[in-house]
C-alpha cells in the first residue's frame, strides 16, 4: 500500500513491459491511421457501392415476383413500366423505336362498289367525305401518341372528341378500365365510374355522355329555374360501363384478362445494368485514391525512435494538406506501393455485357441503339423486319376501327382506310416498288405509290386542284437536257453531210455521188 502512496506522490509508474509497449505503439499507429482513412476512403467507397437507388420503387426481388404473377400484379408491373420509361434511356430508345417505326402513310380504297348503281359524281364526292373524314383525325399525330403508350403500358384506352373541324384523343387511367367485348375486330373495354368519384371536376371535359353514364351510376340532384330539387338515386349496377366515343388498341391482343407491357422481361435486365454502372462509377473513382505512408523508425530493441508526439505533429500536418482523395497511414515498416485499379477493367466489362443482354432480351438488335459488333446489315434487316412485324399488327386494329366509324357515316358507297407497311428504315425501297407497279399500270398502284411518298388521300385531291389552277401542266417547263430535247424528225443519223454543213463536194464526192457507191452501205 505504502508502494502505491509514493507512486502517487513522485507522479511516477511502473516501467511497462515489451509486450505492453508494443500493444501502446500499435494502438497510437491505429488510432491516426482510422482518424484520416475512415473519412477519406471507406465512408465514400461503401457509400458509392450501393445497390440502384434509382429504382427504389421496388427490388429486383418484387420486380422478379410480379413478373411470375402478372395477372395479379398487373398494376405494380404497369407502375414500374411507366417509372422505367421516364429514367431509363435504354427503356426509353426501346419503347419509342417501335412506336415510331411505321411511317403511317395511308390510302383509302372503295369495296362493294357496284357498276349498276354507280354514279361518278356522287362516288367522288363520298369519296372526298371520307378522305376529309381522315385528314381532321391527324392520325400521323394522334396514332404516335397511341403507339408510344402501348409499347409501354400494352393497352390504350381512350375516349374521343370532334368538332365538325377538330378532333382530339385522350387517354384513360388503366388502373380503372377492362376489356368486356370486341365488335367488328375491334377491343371495347368498360369503364370503372368510381373514377369520378374524387374527380367530379372532370366531367365537363369528358363530354355529355359520360357525365350522364356518371349520374345514372351515383345519382344526381336535380335543378329546375336554378333552384336544387330533390336528389335521383343512381343505380350501383352501372358501375362498369362501355363510352361509346372510346377507342381501345392493344399489342397483346392474345390476352385480354390483363395487360402485360411487351418489354416487361427486360426489368430486371436494366436494374442489372444501373447496379454494374454505379459499381464501374466506384471504380473509377477508387482508382483516384492515393496513400501516402510516413515510416516511423525502430530501433534495434523494437521501440520508436520518434516520440509519439512529434508523430502525431507531423501526422497531422500532413493531413491539413493533401486533398480529401489522398489518405495517410503511419507505419514502422515499409510499404511499397498501394493500388487500387484491378477491378476497373472487369466491372467495365460487366457494363457492356449488361447492356448486350438488355437488348439481346428485348429480342431487338443491339446495332439500332449502338450497341454490338456484328455490322451485317443483313442482319440488321432481318431483325427490322421482324420488329416491323408487331408495329404493323397494331396498325391492322387501327385499320379495324377506322372502317368501323367509316361505316357508322352511312354512305351510299362502302370505303375503307388502309395503311402501308412500310417503316422508316425501308421507305425508298416501298416507294420503287409501287412506282414500278405505276409505270406499269398496275390497278391502284399510283394511289399506294402517291401514299408512299407522305401524301395523304387529301392532300392528293388538294394538290391537284392547286396544280390546275397554277397551270403547272402548262408553265412547269423542265430544264432542257438531253432526255429533255425532242430529237430532229429529218435527222437521218451518221456522219454529218457537207450539205448540212453548207459546204461542196469534192471531186472524189461527186464521182461518189455519180456511181451511188454508197447505195449498199
Amino acid at each position: 500500500m505504502s508502494d502505491k502512496i509514493d507512486e502517487v506522490k513522485n507522479n511516477t509508474s511502473p516501467p511497462l513491459t515489451k509486450e505492453q509497449v508494443k500493444q501502446k505503439q500499435l494502438d497510437f499507429v491505429n488510432q491516426l491511421n482510422y482518424t484520416r482513412l475512415s473519412k477519406t476512403i471507406v465512408q465514400d467507397l461503401v457509400n458509392s457501392r450501393k445497390e440502384s437507388v434509382l429504382f427504389q420503387n421496388y427490388t429486383k426481388e418484387e420486380v422478379v415476383k410480379f413478373l411470375a404473377n402478372p395477372q395479379s400484379s398487373e398494376k405494380q408491373i404497369r407502375i414500374m413500366s411507366n417509372f422505367l420509361y421516364a429514367n431509363s434511356s435504354h427503356y426509353r430508345r426501346l419503347c419509342n423505336y417501335f412506336s415510331k417505326l411505321a411511317t403511317f402513310n395511308y390510302y383509302i380504297a372503295p369495296y362493294n362498289l357496284s357498276k349498276d348503281k354507280y354514279n361518278k359524281i356522287s362516288f367522288l364526292v363520298n369519296y372526298q367525305k371520307v378522305a376529309n373524314l381522315l385528314e381532321k383525325f391527324n392520325l400521323k399525330s394522334q396514332l404516335l401518341k397511341i403507339f408510344n403508350v402501348c409499347f409501354y403500358q400494352d393497352m390504350f384506352a381512350g375516349l374521343y372528341f370532334e368538332t365538325p373541324d377538330s378532333f382530339d384523343i385522350i387517354q384513360i387511367n388503366s388502373d380503372y378500365v377492362k376489356i368486356s367485348s370486341k365488335e367488328d375486330g375491334c377491343l371495347v373495354y368498360s369503364l370503372d365510374f368510381n373514377f369520378f368519384n374524387n374527380r367530379q371536376y372532370l366531367l365537363d371535359s369528358y363530354g355529355d355522355d359520360i357525365k350522364q353514364m356518371y349520374y345514372n351510376y351515383a345519382g344526381y340532384q336535380e335543378v329546375i329555374d336554378g333552384k336544387k330539387g330533390k336528389k335521383v338515386k343512381g343505380n350501383p349496377d352501372l358501375r362498369w360501363q362501355e363510352p361509346l366515343n372510346q377507342i381501345c388498341i392493344k399489342i397483346n391482343d392474345d390476352q385480354l384478362l390483363y395487360s402485360l407491357p411487351p418489354f416487361a422481361s427486360v426489368f430486371p435486365e436494366i436494374l442489372n445494368l444501373e447496379d454494374y454502372k454505379l459499381l464501374k462509377k466506384a471504380g473509377e473513382q477508387l482508382k483516384n485514391y492515393k496513400v501516402l505512408s510516413m515510416e516511423i523508425p525502430i530501433g534495434d530493441d523494437g521501440q520508436f525512435k520518434v516520440d509519439e508526439e512529434i508523430v502525431t505533429k507531423f501526422y497531422n500536418q500532413a493531413c491539413n494538406n493533401i486533398a480529401d482523395g489522398v489518405g495517410i497511414i503511419v507505419s514502422p515498416m515499409k510499404i511499397t506501393q498501394f493500388s487500387f485499379q484491378n477491378s476497373v477493367t472487369t466491372e467495365t466489362d460487366a457494363v457492356n455485357q449488361a447492356e448486350s443482354e438488355l437488348w439481346s432480351t428485348s429480342g431487338s438488335n443491339g446495332l439500332l441503339f449502338g450497341m454490338g459488333d456484328n455490322p451485317s446489315s443483313s442482319s440488321l434487316n432481318i431483325s427490322i423486319k421482324n420488329d416491323t412485324s408487331i408495329t404493323y399488327a397494331l396498325l391492322r386494329q387501327i385499320e379495324n376501327w377506322l372502317n368501323k366509324y367509316i361505316k357508322k357515316l352511312n354512305l351510299p358507297y362502302d370505303f375503307k382506310a388502309h395503311f402501308l407497311n412500310q417503316s422508316i428504315y425501308d421507305e425508298n425501297e416501298v416507294c420503287d416498288r409501287y412506282q414500278k407497279a405505276a409505270m406499269y399500270g398496275v390497278s391502284g398502284s399510283k394511289s399506294l405509290y402517291v401514299a408512299s411518298l407522305g401524301l395523304s388521300p387529301s392532300d392528293v385531291i388538294a394538290m391537284q386542284e392547286l396544280e390546275g389552277a397554277l397551270n403547272f401542266a402548262d408553265d412547269w417547263v423542265p430544264m432542257q437536257s438531253s432526255s429533255t430535247m425532242a430529237s430532229d424528225p429529218t435527222n437521218t443519223g451518221g456522219k454529218p453531210t457537207n450539205a448540212s454543213k453548207g459546204k461542196g463536194l469534192t471531186e472524189s464526192g461527186s464521182q461518189t455521188l455519180e456511181d451511188d457507191e454508197n447505195a449498199n452501205k
